[in-house]
């Protein structure tokens, strides 16, 4: 297995890509690769990994990061993803 460090992740994952055009902080940004590593890290020793935080704190492309990284390490890799009801909206 690669070791997941920010220069492995930064060679395929831009999560900076739109930081400029939505004035993202590169903190920001930054804590998002942590938030990415660590949840490999995890994923590493543990069949799962939460990703919670405030609104608007990039879990989502965080997610999408962790789904990347793995599919980038292993391109057969299956994922699922489970959202809350339509009813959680009303």
């Amino acid at each position: 297995m690669t070791a997941c460090t920010r220069t492995w992740l930064q060679a395929f994952l831009h999560l900076n890509a739109e930081a400029v055009v939505e004035k993202i902080p590169a903190a920001e940004i930054a804590r998002q690769e942590d938030t990415v590593l660590r949840a490999l890290d995890v994923l590493s020793r543990e069949p799962g990994v939460l990703i919670a935080d405030e609104v608007g704190m990039g879990k989502t492309f965080e997610a999408l990061g962790v789904i990347a990284c793995i599919r980038h390490q292993t391109p057969s890799a299956r994922v699922l993803v489970i959202t809350p009801g339509a009813d959680l909206n009303d």
